[in-house]
């Protein structure tokens, strides 16, 4: 919750520092306001608590002296030279940013535009308009916006989880701040809980004996840390302060709220909040490096992955026979060439994908509504989180599962084409369908391993190291006719004694199967100003083109790793 600033004040495990030289100097603990009065930009102060590391430290902390404190916010009346009207703002205090870029102390707030010239004026009439912080950016609106929510002539803020970040309306909010900061989704959704807030007016200070002589404090009002994750400036220091028209005409008017997960293909807006969450805990550490360190590891990379594409060898080109073995820039190249001549037949077994994902998107809905979803999640507890959770893990099984038959009906395909039989999608299909319980049974007790052993944390090293082993388990049934029982261990043998070989391309094909049309949508999501919905629709058709392509190409990789023999475990007599 916002809480006033003396929740920093008097307390022996609060510290103002002084940064000069490139140390930090302790200066006082036990501070007040007075102490704050007048210090410039080299203070800043820091509570308890490594915020790239927070643990339960600040909730804990929080928690454990909140009570002591009524939610309160920060009224200011503002205006602005060379502009008519006053602007009325309410500044938020919280205690940590508890997000993507975790920091100590957050200032946001809202504020209102009136058409008169005194806060008399503003009494007798309606507001212009309204402008609510996000990060370093944020959003603006009219008064009758219908995305502006009321109670009565109040404003309604939701707060973002974490982040603190001011909505309009309680949804997941695709944030960006305008100097890149707060890089991330605002999860604002219901259910909400309601605060009620005090409103204190504050004055601008003239002395430190002033009642509100914190706000001639210049510093951070946090841990000071590179970037972002720097420990923020006061009210006094920003824009809207001195500026609030031109600060609210530099917001955005409208905000991308992000979909529903129910969507045809990978959703573009989840898949870079997932990664954008998963991807900041390293990241925070990355940049606290000194910057000779993160340069040279960021060349060194550079430097492995074009020595490993100037090792290979692309030419020629050799596509037939399919059953042989070629370098690795070969079996690149001979995908490609394999996939354009056969092109409306791998794309026939990858539009198999778009009814199937209906149908997937369909149980995700049935699943994720009452009576089914209440009943597992009051066996676990009454928590909606746990709802969320099982509902999100639906939609991701009903989309692995459906990745995983295009992938195995593309395979099927490439096996006809090896055979010499007519190319057809439809025929490929039928394949999968027929041998479904042999492909399901292996594939699903290799799974069961693999989770178990990941799930027991020190056995993750065994996880990874088997799923590359178990990874050609389709191909070796429908490639080689490998009998169901025996296409564990024929998988196995293609991968033993290349082992960081084959998982090196794994994770190139693999991340080319699931991140590329995520990443062209993306792109399209910010540079250009195409619905949210047309780009998933978009990012479903990438993702239709590019799993056979990726079947291809694992399925020469197989023929490699064989040696371009066919396998000698036992066939399937079906």
């Amino acid at each position: 919750m916002p809480v006033p600033v003396e929740f920093l004040f008097e307390q022996e495990d609060v510290v103002l520092y002084r940064h000069e030289s490139g140390r930090n100097i302790e200066v006082s603990r036990s501070f007040d306001a007075a102490d704050l009065y007048g210090l410039d930009g080299s203070y800043f102060i820091d509570t308890p608590g490594n915020p790239k590391r927070p643990g339960c430290v600040y909730e804990q902390d929080f928690l454990n002296r909140v009570d002591d404190y009524q939610p309160v916010v920060y009224a200011h009346v503002a205006t602005e030279d060379g502009r008519d009207g006053i602007a009325i703002q309410y500044w938020f205090y919280y205690y940590f940013n508890d997000w993507n870029n975790t920091h100590e102390g957050d200032w946001e707030m809202i504020q209102l535009t009136f058409a008169g010239p005194t806060v008399g004026d503003a009494l007798s009439q309606e507001p212009l308009g309204a402008g609510y912080s996000q990060h370093a950016g944020g959003e603006r609106s009219t008064w009758d916006d219908s995305k502006l929510h009321r109670e009565g002539s109040r404003p309604i803020t939701y707060a973002a989880a974490g982040a603190n970040a001011n909505q309009f309306e309680p949804n997941i909010i695709l944030g960006r701040g305008d100097n890149g900061t707060g890089f991330g989704c605002d999860d604002a959704s219901k259910p909400s809980r309601r605060v009620s807030l005090e409103a204190i007016l504050v004055e601008e200070p003239t002395s430190a004996e002033s009642e509100f002589a914190w706000l001639a404090f210049d510093g951070r009002w946090g841990e000071r840390a590179p970037w972002e994750f720097n420990g923020p400036t006061g009210p006094n220091d920003k824009l809207a302060w001195t500026q609030p028209f031109t600060w609210q005409e530099r917001l955005r008017p409208s905000s991308i709220i992000v979909p529903s997960r129910a969507t045809l293909g990978p959703n573009a807006v989840n898949f870079f909040c997932d990664a954008v969450w998963y991807l900041s805990a390293p990241f925070s550490v990355l940049v606290r490096l000194p910057p000779v360190v993160f340069l040279g590891g960021f060349l060194a990379m550079l430097g492995g992955v074009g020595f490993t594409l100037s090792r290979t060898r692309y030419r020629p080109i050799v596509d037939t026979p399919l059953r042989r073995q070629r370098r690795l820039g070969q079996m690149l190249s001979a995908s490609v060439r394999l996939y354009r001549k056969n092109l409306f037949l791998f794309l026939g077994t990858g539009i198999i994908y778009l009814p199937m994902a209906l149908i997937a998107m369909g149980v995700q809905r049935l699943l994720s509504k009452p009576p089914f979803l209440d009943t597992i999640a009051h066996f676990f507890s009454e928590s909606r989180g746990v709802e969320a959770v099982i509902a999100l893990t639906i939609g991701n099984v009903t989309s692995s599962l459906v990745y995983w038959f295009v992938l195995a009906a593309a395979t099927a395909a490439v096996g006809r084409i090896e055979r010499g039989q007519r190319g057809d999608a439809i025929a490929s299909d039928r394949e999968v369908i027929r041998l479904l319980p042999a492909l399901a049974i292996p594939r699903l007790k290799s799974l069961a391993i693999v989770i178990a052993l990941a799930i027991s944390v020190v056995g993750i090293p065994w996880a990874f190291r088997f799923s590359v082993r178990w990874a050609f388990i389709e191909e070796a049934i429908l490639l080689d006719g490998t009998a169901s029982k025996s296409a564990m261990a024929a998988s196995q043998r293609a991968v033993d004694g290349r082992w960081w070989y084959t998982a090196a391309c794994l994770l190139a094909l693999s991340a080319i199967g699931f991140l590329l049309g995520p990443a062209i949508a993306f792109l399209m999501l910010f540079l250009t100003s195409t619905s949210v919905y047309v780009v998933n629709v978009v990012s479903s058709l990438v993702f239709v083109a590019v799993v056979p392509f990726v079947a291809v190409a694992q399925a020469l990789l197989y023929f490699d790793l064989t040696g371009g023999r066919r396998s000698d475990a036992p066939q399937d007599d079906s």
